[in-house]
């Protein structure tokens, strides 16, 4: 076991979990013809997934509106009068 989690990647977990989920799991898994721990593994890493590409795109929104604010600023620094100093 230890050698195929190594290689797969994989390491051993405990969680609890409700008892109707795991048979929802299994209910489900058996109709895809796969075990139920290697659909949660997928689901959760569908999950992950999803969830790194939401933060990603958030982070990049708001990256995004500081840049147009800094810009909006800076033309308005820009445009401000300037005092211009008798000789």
């Amino acid at each position: 076991d230890e050698a195929i989690n190594e290689s797969l990647g994989l390491k051993l977990v405990t969680i609890r979990l409700q008892k109707s989920l795991i048979e929802d799991f299994k209910t489900i898994a058996k109709y895809n013809g796969i075990g139920y721990q290697p659909l949660m593994r997928q689901v959760l890493t569908r999950f992950a997934e999803a969830e790194k590409k939401r933060i990603i795109k958030q982070l990049m929104s708001e990256v995004e509106r500081c840049e147009a604010e800094r810009h909006i600023a800076k033309e308005e620094t820009n445009k401000a009068p300037t005092k211009r100093k008798r000789a």
